[in-house]
């Protein structure tokens, strides 16, 4: 199944929006941000759980689901890849990705500049989809106005990063239950992917 069929965004909310459903009484409250930002929030018991991106070889919380990164860019506006210094759209500091993306591109001895900053998947989306940058993303967030890259268009292989679900200790039963419900969404998100 191609990624562009799949709207995790929309689905994942869905999903959220269910469970609140089923728990009339409790009041739930999402907060999105770095995986950096969302461990500190869990050590402070801001939060009872945390779906964190990681390297691979980390361990612990309840699951966790590979990611596929790939270079992308975009299908209708063209960037010459010889150029001097490739123009990049990346995630704020301290992102996965954007870590992954520069370590990879010096290791290669390949000049780089940030031509694109942004907090969230979307706008990373749209700067590509422009043609305002080169990015790196997970297989479930390239859309259909994006091309992959690889080393035959001169680009570094990069390490593929994983999702993971972490409890805080002390996480209620409602936690526990919501914990059940992301696993199995993120299940079914890692077949869909794979098929």
């Amino acid at each position: 199944m191609a990624c562009r069929r799949i709207s995790p965004p929309t689905v994942f909310t869905e999903t959220l929006s269910e469970f609140a459903r089923s728990w009339p009484g409790l009041r739930l409250h999402v907060r999105c941000g770095k995986s950096v930002q969302l461990r500190r929030a869990l050590e402070r018991h801001d939060l009872d759980l945390a779906l964190v991106k990681r390297e691979i070889e980390e361990t612990g919380g309840i699951a966790a689901w590979p990611e596929r990164l790939h270079w992308i860019t975009s299908r209708r506006h063209s960037i010459d890849f010889r150029r001097d210094s490739l123009p990049l759209a990346v995630f704020e500091q301290g992102c996965l990705y954007r870590h992954r993306a520069i370590n990879a591109l010096e290791t290669v001895g390949r000049a780089w500049h940030i031509a694109y900053t942004s907090p969230n998947v979307f706008g990373i989306q749209a700067a590509v989809s422009a043609g305002l940058g080169v990015s790196i993303l997970p297989e479930v967030a390239i859309l259909p106005d994006h091309s992959k890259l690889d080393g035959g268009d001169g680009f570094p292989p990069i390490a593929d990063t994983e999702v993971a679900l972490v409890a805080a200790p002390e996480a209620g039963a409602a936690a526990r239950r919501l914990a059940d419900a992301l696993v199995e969404f993120c299940n079914a998100l890692d077949s869909r992917i794979a098929a």
